[in-house]
């Protein structure tokens, strides 16, 4: 487990978040990342698979999938019920940066510190395993809310990774320099 928001006060309202691990992990996941499949399309008003080809195998197992790609899967947990996902693995192509990917809180879970939780799992473990920055891609047109709370995290603009060309599309990064903790928690 890597994080736990003690500001919330009751147990019921308590957010973890996790590696997948489990069976149930995984189910609870892949149920998420569906959500989100779905939450993008509508928004987005394309299929997934046409923004990413890759999209289509990830369906079928999306915790292998990232796994086979060395990324770590994080499922957020509010009382108990998943409230969130997102996955973070090394750039490649860039010593020191992990790439955070999958972001998604469900709806019902916004607005509670549930991205915030994810972000500071994220970046537990890139930097245990060394890496010196996050770096993410997100459409900000229609994904304000969460550009806000990246920003608010300490995420500054940085240049584009290449892997979307799509308007909007915009690529935020966070030093995590040793012994110094952003405003994650």
């Amino acid at each position: 487990m890597f994080t736990t928001f003690a500001a919330q006060r009751r147990p019921e309202e308590q957010t973890t978040t996790t590696a997948v691990a489990t069976l149930a992990d995984r189910l609870a996941y892949a149920a998420v990342i569906e959500q989100q499949r779905r939450w993008l399309e509508r928004t987005l008003g394309v299929p997934i698979h046409e923004l990413r080809p890759e999209a289509a195998a990830e369906q079928a197992d999306p915790v292998a999938a990232l796994a086979e790609a060395g990324t770590t899967p994080l499922l957020a947990r509010t009382g108990g019920r998943p409230s969130g996902v997102a996955a973070v693995g090394p750039l490649h192509g860039d010593d020191g940066g992990f790439e955070l990917t999958r972001v998604f809180v469900t709806p019902a879970a916004r607005g509670n510190g549930v991205g915030r939780a994810l972000v500071a799992a994220a970046a537990d473990v890139a930097r245990a395993a060394g890496g010196e920055r996050l770096v993410l891609e997100t459409h900000e047109p229609t994904m304000g809310p969460a550009v806000r709370l990246y920003r608010s995290l300490g995420f500054r603009d940085r240049e584009p990774l290449g892997h979307h060309t799509h308007a909007g599309v915009i690529t935020l990064e966070l030093e995590l320099a040793p012994g110094r903790v952003p405003a994650l928690v």
